[in-house]
Order: structure tokens, then C-alpha cells, then sequence
């Protein structure tokens, strides 16, 4: 069986829950980008990127 350090267990919890909270508020900003903004940016040459960043 394989032991680890409580503070090696600790920091994997912490990194785990830190992971979901974060993808879920860049999920959220994805989907706030307006689709006529990115269809804009494209159409006047822009990357998805930058229309997303709106610069």
C-alpha cells in the first residue's frame, strides 16, 4: 500500500477543488461571449481569440 505525507494529500484536495472551481468561472466566461461578437470579429478578420479578448 502506498502512504502519503497528510500535507502531500492535502495540497491534491486543494489543487482538485481549485481545478472545478476555476474550469466552471472560464465555462462561464465562454459562454457570456456574445455570438454575433465572435461572428464580428471573424468576419473582419480577426482570430476567435481575439474577439473573445475584444481588442
Amino acid at each position: 500500500m502506498v502512504s502519503f505525507q497528510p500535507e502531500v494529500l492535502a495540497i491534491i484536495a486543494l489543487s482538485i477543488n481549485f481545478g472545478a472551481y476555476i474550469s466552471q468561472v472560464l465555462r462561464a466566461a465562454l459562454l457570456s461571449v456574445d455570438k454575433g461578437q465572435v461572428e464580428a470579429a471573424l468576419a473582419v478578420g480577426m482570430s476567435w481569440f481575439a474577439g473573445f479578448w475584444g481588442q
